[in-house]
């Protein structure tokens, strides 16, 4: 298989929906950041818990369960904007270079049951200052 084939097929693969389970699940946020508003629908993350420290994050927990809402049909933009938001490329932050969160694909459930994959942002917390914990 030539090279442009998988990296087309590998594009067609990748989920263009977001698992929002802290400040994005506000859509005026969403729609500030994005300069559009995007339709989105509920979910739960399992396996998971949400903490919150300077800014919300999950951690993985047996049992655990985060609600959240999936924000539906986002394109590259929106994910360069979406990523420049969670710092997920080092920037100077508190006078060192940090990176706060990673952009990782995940499956969530909807409330129709459904099983969908989606990304989601997990807390890189080797750049976190202990009291941003």
């Amino acid at each position: 298989m030539a090279r442009q084939e998988r990296v087309r097929r590998r594009r067609v693969a990748a989920p263009l929906r977001l698992f929002a389970y802290g400040t994005l699940r506000d859509p005026l946020r969403v729609r500030d950041l994005l300069g559009h508003a995007r339709r989105t629908v509920p979910a739960t993350l399992s396996g998971f818990q949400l903490r919150r420290g300077r800014w919300p994050y999950v951690v993985p927990g047996t049992g655990g369960k985060v609600e959240g809402v999936l924000l539906l049909d986002l394109g590259a933009d929106d994910f360069r904007r979406l990523d420049d938001y969670e710092v997920t490329h080092p920037r100077l932050l508190a006078g060192a270079m940090r990176r706060l969160y990673r952009r990782d694909a995940t499956e969530v459930r909807a409330t129709d049951g459904r099983t969908i994959r989606c990304w989601i942002y997990l807390p890189n917390l080797a750049d976190w200052r202990r009291d941003w914990r």
